[in-house]
This record gives C-alpha cells, structure tokens and sequence, in this order.
C-alpha cells in the first residue's frame, strides 16, 4: 500500500451532468494524521506537525502563539521599539523566529522609530485644531446666546416703551 492513498470525490460546482468532473484528494495514514477529534466526532485528516500529534490548527502551543500576536503591540515610546528588538533577538536566538522573520521585525522597528516623531508632530497638530475647533464652536455658541439675549431685551424695552402710549 502507498503512502498516500487516494480516492475520487466530485468537485462541485456548475458542471454538466453528462460529464462530471472529478478530484483526487488524499487520504494520509493514521500515523500522520492530527489526533484531534472536532465537534463532528471524526478524526481532524490534516497532517500533524513535526514534534506533535496535532496539525497547526489544533496544537496547544500554536494556540497560545496565535493569541499571543492577537496583543496588540503599543509603541508609544521608544522604549516599546527597543523591547520589540530584544524579543526578536531572543526569538531568532532560541530559534522560535527565523532569521528572514527576526531581519524584517528589524526594518520594520527602526521605520517605525524613524516615524515616531512625526506621528507626535502630526497627533499635537490634530489636537491642536480639535482645541481649536471645539473654541470656535463654544465661541459660537456664546454669539448665538448673546444675540437671543440681547434680541430679548430689546423687545423687553420696546414693550416697555410701548406701554405708556397706550394710556
């Protein structure tokens, strides 16, 4: 028997019915097969991964890695960026991050450190039209409260003056 067996399934789609199309998929050998058993009862047919009995999807570890670059990263200080290299210099030392992976954090963080201070130019620049936009708009809500009070007191002194006439 071959190590990989196959078998033919129809492929689906909008193929004609006098001439169906047909595809061959693999079935792996048990040995090879991720242990983990989904929520349908059946056996994961995925390929485990070298070093353990799970494919990628179902691995512990992996798991944890992929919730681990869910975090989103703060870089609001230079700090960040020198805490990001440390963790790819340890991450390509220890051999759980490649050197292509550990040289394109690398690129990435001195980009992101050229970058920083004109993102900082750029946020005061922001905040300071928000200042001054928000001033505005209470400025202009005050020009608006003064002109209906100063409408209301002149209509106020109008009716007084009017009501002497009128006796």
């Amino acid at each position: 028997m071959s190590e990989l067996e196959e078998k033919e399934t129809p492929q689906g789609g909008g193929g004609s019915e006098s001439s169906p199309k047909k595809r061959k998929s693999r079935v792996l050998p048990d040995e090879v097969r991720c242990t983990a058993r989904p929520l349908n009862g059946r056996r994961c047919e995925a390929a485990r991964m070298r070093h353990s009995n799970y494919c990628v999807f179902h691995d512990p570890e992996m798991a944890v890695r992929r919730l681990r670059l869910k975090e989103e990263i703060p870089f609001e200080h230079p700090d960040d960026v020198q805490r990001l290299l440390a963790e790819a210099i340890e991450g390509v030392k220890k051999k759980r991050l490649s050197p292509r992976a550990g040289n394109t954090l690398g690129y990435l963080a001195t980009l992101l450190a050229q970058n920083q201070p004109r993102v900082k130019e750029e946020k005061d620049r922001v905040t300071d039209a928000q200042f001054y936009a928000n001033l505005g708009a209470v400025v202009h809500d005050w020009q608006v409260e003064r002109a209906a009070y100063n409408r209301r007191q002149r209509e106020a002194r109008e009716a007084q003056e009017a009501e002497p006439e009128r006796d």
